[in-house]
């Protein structure tokens, strides 16, 4: 009878000890896999036609123009116009879920490139069903190498503040934030005002970063622009607690940013100091540590992917896209998979110089 007793209750016992050690396994085996698909090209550098003057002889003579390998002097205005058509057509083709532009969308900040470079995304856009996100570069804000030919010489064209940036762009990303970042002292102090947040669907959240220097608070004197950037501590701070935040909610956290946030090359520090951030390791890390693995930049004009892995065993990769009027002008299309714990990405660079852009 005793033995019998035993025996029950060894059984139900073992029963509980089996259903609590299966149960982790069963959750972890039904998670359910969310794949998110990006079109993504960066650093159009466009600049308007209606500026060149209809390509006269002062537009001609830029020393810009006469350094790149162009067949002809409109080619850097059709070269940025088509690109861009080639990559909204190729991005529309393969069905993304959404579109980002790390920075640099204009020549220099010209108001009227920004505000042509707007309405053809912003048409796309309503076209496609695609959502559209930006962010700004640094050639993008407060630039006065803006200049303008439309009288037949070079004068200075009207350029763009980080208000006027954010009401043109007011279509491409932050209608669908959800989050914004305001600097310490605004209005008098903008470093990274143009910083901010929306969920891609259901699984990840893109985190937008203003990485620019164009504010005296951020070291730009005078308010000009300038090529390097930084995240100050209280801008790293926010994105930080976004990202937590994030993962709290169950989704993955991603950051867009014009300024490279890891190293492309050994001397990249020391010759082209200006494209990775200033003091680069501190961000890098503190992205990591808040469970940021993936970065995607501009800036460099390259197409490469370089990792770092912190103290703490994280890894951050940095996803370079070089421009669209350089070699090589490549865009590309990603798709990300996440679990809820991990992420698989599958990553195609496509050619705008390709006909059929069948480039894997």
């Amino acid at each position: 009878m005793k033995n019998s007793i035993f025996i029950k209750i060894f059984a139900v016992i073992l029963s509980i000890v089996i259903m609590g050690t299966s149960l982790p396994l069963t959750l972890m085996t039904s998670a359910e896999e969310t794949t998110v698909h990006l079109g993504v090209f960066s650093d159009p550098h466009y600049y308007p036609n209606a500026l060149s003057g209809g390509n006269n002889d002062a537009y001609k003579e830029l020393n810009y123009l006469k350094s790149k390998e162009y067949d002809n002097h409109d080619s850097l205005l059709s070269n940025a116009l088509e690109g861009i058509e080639k990559v909204l057509e190729q991005t529309e083709d393969e069905n993304a879920d959404f579109l980002l532009i790390p920075g640099d969308l204009t020549k220099d900040g010209e108001y009227v490139a920004h505000t042509e470079l707007a309405e053809k995304l912003e048409e796309w856009q309503e076209r496609t069903g695609i959502p559209v996100f930006v962010t700004n570069g640094n050639h993008d804000i407060n630039n006065s190498d803006a200049v303008t030919f439309e009288n037949g010489v070079k004068e200075p064209a009207r350029k763009t503040t980080p208000e006027e940036f954010r009401e043109i762009y007011a279509n491409l990303g932050f209608d669908k934030a959800d989050a914004f970042y305001t600097p310490a002292g605004y209005p008098e102090n903008k470093g990274g005002m143009l910083s901010y947040a929306a969920d891609l669907g259901d699984a990840f959240r893109l985190i937008v970063v203003d990485t620019n220097k164009y504010s005296p608070d951020n070291g730009a004197e005078d308010s000009e622009h300038l090529t390097d950037g930084m995240v100050s501590d209280d801008l790293l701070d926010w994105v930080a607690d976004q990202a937590t935040d994030a993962k709290k909610n169950g989704l993955t956290p991603i950051v867009m940013q014009h300024h490279n946030i890891v190293p492309h090359m050994d001397i990249e520090e020391g010759t082209f100091f200006a494209f990775v951030l200033d003091d680069w390791m501190r961000v890098c890390e503190t992205y990591a540590d808040a469970g940021i693995h993936y970065v995607f930049t501009g800036h460099l004009h390259s197409s490469d992917t370089s990792s770092h892995i912190n103290d703490n065993g994280e890894r951050i990769t940095d996803i370079l896209t070089p421009t669209l009027t350089g070699y090589p002008n490549y865009f590309r299309t990603i798709d990300m998979t996440t679990d809820g714990e991990n992420v698989n990405m599958d990553m195609i660079n496509w050619d705008i110089d390709d006909d059929k852009l069948d480039l894997p």
